[in-house]
């Protein structure tokens, strides 16, 4: 099975939600499915909508050429500041917004052998890359 894990998240630059790192220390645990580093990618500070389009199909792309008989799991965690509105058309990701709109036609599609998932979540504790061990260039 091929996966990808997108994680996107609205923190100040420098920073992490707390939420987002907790879902990443989950996927690579056993009880998450022990993901590979190389499969998850971070947007910690919010991410354009047209960049996480080009990743989403680059994923499906080569989710789809492996074969018939292989299937891909496209995991999308959206981690915003603010609870998300059903009514509102956009979701606001590190001063990036993108239209759920774009989500939705990537959770809609019916690609055979591919599983979609989003989640939405809501963080407002932040935890600084100094404290997670990493150093600034």
């Amino acid at each position: 099975m091929i996966r990808f894990a997108f994680l996107c998240g609205s923190a100040p630059e420098n920073f992490n939600q707390k939420k987002l790192v907790e879902m990443h220390d989950f996927l690579i645990s056993e009880a998450g499915g022990s993901w590979n580093e190389k499969e998850i990618a971070e947007f910690p500070n919010g991410v354009s909508e047209f960049l996480l389009e080009c990743a989403l199909n680059g994923a499906i792309e080569m989710g789809s050429c492996e074969g018939e008989k292989s299937s891909c799991r496209i995991f999308l965690y959206i981690c915003t500041e603010r609870p998300v509105k059903e009514s509102k058309p956009t979701v606001w990701l590190g001063g990036e917004e993108l239209q759920k709109e774009v989500i939705n036609h990537f959770v809609n599609l019916e690609i055979e052998g591919i599983d979609f998932q989003v989640i939405y979540d809501v963080c407002a504790d932040y935890v600084s890359d100094e404290a997670r061990g990493y150093e600034k260039p």
